[in-house]
């Protein structure tokens, strides 16, 4: 089990929760998912951008994006589950989609007042991508339909 907080980091549990480890010390984490195939495999975002690390969150490196995280943090993410060589990041009022891992980017910018924070993908049908935006008081989300 993972999950990030908005204040103390990360943390990965190896025993369904009783016990927790720290796997990033400090920090906002606007999100962590894990690979849907390769064990150990996990990504994040938080104000160094997005992160990968492949021994369950012992090490991290950075993947390369679009956007430096010193301009504006990356919040949204998301892997294909039928297809996990497809990653989905958003930062700012953009989308963003690679089809090899986080090697090469593709972008689709959005003409909206508010952020993206949230992108979620339909597990039955992964052409169909929900994404979720900041709206101040309150959420408000749409899809992209293929």
């Amino acid at each position: 089990v993972y999950f990030g907080t908005t204040s103390t980091g990360a943390l990965v549990s190896e025993d369904g929760g009783r016990d927790f480890m720290e796997i990033v010390p400090t920090g906002y984490i606007y999100n962590i998912i894990t690979h849907p195939r390769r064990e150990g495999v996990v990504y994040l975002c938080d104000k160094n951008g997005l992160q990968k690390s492949v021994d369950k969150g012992k090490t991290w490196e950075e993947v390369n994006t679009l956007v430096k995280p010193e301009e504006m943090g990356s919040r949204g993410l998301a892997i294909n589950p039928q297809n996990p060589n497809e990653i989905y990041y958003a930062s700012g009022k953009a989308f963003y989609k690679s089809i090899n891992g986080g090697e090469t980017w593709a972008t689709v910018q959005f003409n909206v007042s508010r952020t993206i924070e949230v992108i979620a993908i339909n597990p039955e049908n992964p052409q169909i991508i929900y994404l979720g935006m900041n709206n101040r008081g309150g959420a408000t989300s749409f899809k992209i339909l293929p």
